[in-house]
């Protein structure tokens, strides 16, 4: 025993037919869990930093769009300037992460602009935008986010790293999103969800 290997005496818990099965059992067990935790622990880390490294893209290229949307460089574009301020578009995202998150069990008719508890919510975030930079800066407010759902709603979790137009294509129905598209569009904002 004595010229045995570090890695022969660390794997002997493992195959040594004279250490009871139970321990030998748990010992199994007890490494599964471990490099588990910590292979769940290394896909988080990796998954969090490839968000941050998405939602830090998008806000360069939102700020992009932005900019040229403030200052065109076309002549005959017309200068948009924002309608409120940053806090301001920070409060709507806000609305419409709480509207996104949880259950909403009311039904939508937007044949007859019955918008169901949620939408009704987004709809009224909606109605204060009045062009393409409050859209802009909406979204660039909203980042990405996390929405809480439970298992209750038909989820198995919550919806993690999403910016505005994943929420809003995941949870909100599909005549909801219609209907808030052809609302925006006329206002004469060109941006969709």
């Amino acid at each position: 025993m004595a010229d045995q290997s570090f890695f022969q005496k660390f794997t002997s818990i493992y195959t040594d037919k004279s250490i009871n099965g139970w321990v030998r059992g748990i010992a199994w067990i007890g490494t599964a869990v471990t490099i588990y935790i910590v292979g769940n622990g290394i896909v988080k880390i990796v998954n969090a930093n490839k968000a941050a490294a998405n939602s830090a893209a998008t806000a360069a290229q939102l700020d992009n769009e932005i900019a040229n949307k403030e200052n065109p460089t076309d002549p005959n574009a017309a200068a948009q300037t924002p309608s409120y301020s940053d806090s301001q578009y920070n409060n709507f995202a806000d609305a419409i992460q709480t509207a996104l998150s949880g259950c909403d069990f009311t039904i939508s008719i937007t044949a007859f602009g019955v918008l169901s508890s949620d939408g009704q919510s987004i709809y009224n975030v909606l109605k204060n935008l009045n062009n393409d930079v409050d859209f802009l800066k909406l979204q660039k407010a909203f980042g990405t986010r996390t929405l809480t759902k439970h298992w209750y709603c038909g989820y198995f979790g919550d919806i993690v790293n999403v910016d505005l137009a994943t929420a809003m294509a995941r949870v909100v129905n599909v005549m909801e999103l219609d209907y808030f598209n052809n609302y925006m569009a006329s206002k004469g904002i060109t941006y969709k969800f």
